[in-house]
């Protein structure tokens, strides 16, 4: 029987035989910022590499876990105050359990509140819709929306599976995006557009059968 380790809310199944074999931790990502927002920053990263196991990473904001972003080598820390100073990191872990050293450390500071001259929404994202990808995955594209200030390509979408924001899928200026569900069957999710002032659109919501086959 297999152990398991949790990261935040996500759950991994390690096999002892796998665990015990696999004592190096991966290579030390390189990480860089993207884009700054005012709630928001958006962040790259080098991938690791390993000895043959699976990598996941981990993003750490002051030092604190925050955003897990699966296998991918980007995300989107999302709900930072405005005109604030953060520290990013971010650490890779192999499937045995090893970590690697924290990369280096970016600062960035998220851009002032311009809510007060600025209390529009953004309008709805337009025709959401998607398909099972299989192992739980959700590939889900709309029309982008439209805001009174802000150009569409710097508009972010946040992606909420059955009422829980994923911010591993969070994405700025694109129409389309990757969320996962750990629920086989009926999911809902809703997309919100959200300004650079943090004015939230209407959801748009669709409701999808997954299957946890992986194709």
């Amino acid at each position: 029987m297999g152990g398991v380790a949790a990261i935040g809310a996500t759950l991994f199944v390690v096999s002892p035989l796998s665990a015990a074999r696999d004592r190096r931790p991966p290579t030390v990502p390189v990480l860089s910022l993207t884009e700054i927002g005012t709630t928001h920053a958006s962040l790259k990263w080098t991938a690791s590499s390993d000895d043959g196991s699976i990598v996941f990473y981990q993003v750490f904001v002051n030092g604190n876990a925050s955003v897990f972003a699966g296998g991918s080598t980007s995300a989107t820390v999302t709900g930072l105050a405005p005109a604030t100073t953060y520290v990013f990191t971010v650490r890779a872990r192999n499937n045995g359990l090893n970590w690697s050293a924290s990369s280096n450390a970016v600062s960035a500071t998220t851009r002032p509140s311009t809510k007060g001259s600025d209390a529009a929404a953004p309008t709805t994202p337009g025709n959401l819709s998607g398909f099972d990808g299989g192992c739980g995955e959700a590939w889900l594209r709309w029309e982008a929306s439209t805001d009174n200030v802000d150009p569409q390509l710097a508009i972010r979408y946040d992606v909420y599976v059955n009422g829980v924001l994923r911010p591993e899928s969070t994405v700025i200026g694109g129409t389309s995006t990757v969320a996962y569900a750990a629920v086989e069957g009926a999911n809902t999710f809703e997309l919100y557009a959200v300004d650079t002032a943090g004015n939230r659109s209407a959801p748009a919501a669709v409701v999808m059968e997954l299957t946890g086959l992986c194709q």
